[in-house]
């Protein structure tokens, strides 16, 4: 599901994204900010747009801000809605969590604008959500009170166990602050690429409240010198950002670290948690299949943990990379790989022709087989070169030799395991009916490029196909 995200910056919008991100099937577009903003001022929460700004830019999430009044609030946020869905995006996801008039008024202009209304925090206990926020190691500041609810020395409080406790000592509060008891300003966590660095803190009276207006001007920047990757893929990604240097711990299946006798911490499924602690690893990087209990299990440690999700197209390949360069100090360098690899798919795509539109099946798995299916990094590779998916209406991706058959693909592409890809190479070219079979359009491709999801890898896979097509 592509969304955007109601966002204000504090903790439950920040939760709101979390509790979503969690189905790897889902993808935040863009954050959805309506800023009551004016002449430099903050709006009523105490937080100046340029703070959520460079709090976005840390969570390397897109931003889309409209200024508004409270008059046209409802009007700009259908105008700010129906541009994101006419750019593919279909649902939004909010924070509320019990206030059914305002649920209902999201649903209402959701609805008008053409996109469903998504509530991750919806009917959940308060206290609950509080005790989990603190335990997924989110950093969050109090920015704004309300004076009636709340006493002043609430302000500039991080939001953190004693705060907890605290805070029920006021029974007419709610712990989350729904009735707007208190607005909070989050910093850093498990989606952050680094913290924003908070420099500088004055109060204001504004409106009834009393804020807490906090300066933002530079981000804090993690010096990490001890690295830790438990995915081949971002092991592969630290060597092309030239950071190997900081590597000291991989997976077995890092072949570039093993050689040059990087600890191996990890197989493909399971780290060996004491040996990355014995590391004194301070940075440890994870795909999305990584169990969640060690990835906790590590940041009790105080190891900073950062996870990448496995990328749906070669625009997501290129954002993590810049974000992976963006967390080591290599930006500029991943940015310019970037650039080139871009400029490359386009001189590739550019230049095949076809009289028509070919199939292809790119086969991942035998025994079951397996399809690549859209939605995937892998089947932009049949996007980029004008080719049409034959499992582009699947939504599981193993399929039957009929199922192939029938659907009698021009190219069909055998990613290398081992000698079965020969087997099936030599399989499918003994379906003499088939038309990839016929003009022997049938190829093993390299696993190690192909499945690797690296800007450079992409590239390689790309020119692979290339050559194979034009001759």
């Amino acid at each position: 599901m592509k969304a955007f995200v109601s966002w204000s910056s504090g903790k439950d919008c920040m939760h709101a994204l979390y509790h979503f991100l969690k189905n790897p099937e889902n993808q935040a577009v863009c954050l959805l900010n309506m800023s009551g903003e004016g002449n430099g001022q903050p709006h009523s929460h105490g937080i100046s747009s340029a703070m959520i700004r460079k709090q976005a830019a840390r969570l390397n999430i897109p931003l889309l801000q409209k200024t508004t009044s409270r008059g046209d609030y409802e009007k700009n946020m259908k105008e700010a809605i129906a541009r994101l869905k006419s750019e593919g995006v279909d649902a939004g996801v909010f924070g509320d969590i019990y206030l059914q008039e305002h649920r209902t008024w999201i649903e209402r202009v959701c609805g008008e604008a053409g996109v469903s209304a998504v509530f991750p925090l919806w009917g959940k206990s308060t206290s609950g959500l509080m005790e989990q926020f603190i335990t997924e190691r989110f950093k969050t500041i109090v920015v704004s009170v309300r004076k009636e609810k709340l006493p002043k020395s609430f302000l500039g409080r991080l939001i953190d166990n004693n705060f907890l406790t605290d805070i029920h000592t006021f029974p007419a509060t709610d712990p989350c602050g729904e009735n707007g008891e208190y607005h909070t300003f989050v910093f850093d966590g498990p989606l952050f690429v680094d913290q924003v660095k908070i420099t500088d803190m004055r109060k204001i009276f504004f409106s009834g409240m009393l804020l807490l207006f906090y300066v933002v001007v530079s981000f804090a920047q993690t010096p990490y010198k001890r690295i830790v990757s438990l995915a081949p893929s971002l092991t592969q990604s630290l060597y092309y950002l030239d950071a190997q240097d900081n590597l000291v711990g991989c997976t077995s299946y890092c072949m570039a670290a093993k050689e040059d006798k990087k600890e191996v911490v990890a197989s493909a499924v399971k780290a060996n948690l004491e040996k990355v602690i014995a590391l004194k690893a301070d940075l440890v990087l994870v795909s999305g299949f990584t169990d969640l209990q060690d990835i906790e299990t590590l940041r009790k440690f105080g190891i900073k943990v950062e996870v990448f999700q496995s990328p749906k197209s070669f625009q997501e390949i290129c954002g993590q990379f810049i974000r992976l360069g963006k967390l080591i100090g290599k930006e500029e360098r991943a940015r310019r790989i970037v650039l080139e690899s871009e400029q490359k798919i386009k001189n590739i795509s550019s230049g095949i022709k076809w009289g028509r539109k070919p199939r292809m099946f790119f086969q991942i798995g035998a025994n079951p087989l397996f399809s690549v299916l859209p939605n995937t990094f892998m089947d932009d590779y049949m996007n980029f070169l004008g080719a049409e998916n034959i499992a582009k209406t699947l939504k599981r991706g193993s399929v039957s030799r009929e199922f192939v058959i029938a659907q009698n693909p021009d190219y069909i592409f055998i990613v290398t395991m081992g000698i079965v890809g020969k087997e099936e190479k030599d399989t499918w070219s003994r379906y003499s009916q088939l038309t990839a079979s016929r003009k022997k359009q049938i190829h093993i491709i390299e696993s190690d490029i192909a499945c690797q999801p690296t800007p450079i890898t992409f590239v390689q896979t790309m020119e692979v196909l290339e050559k194979i097509i034009n001759k």
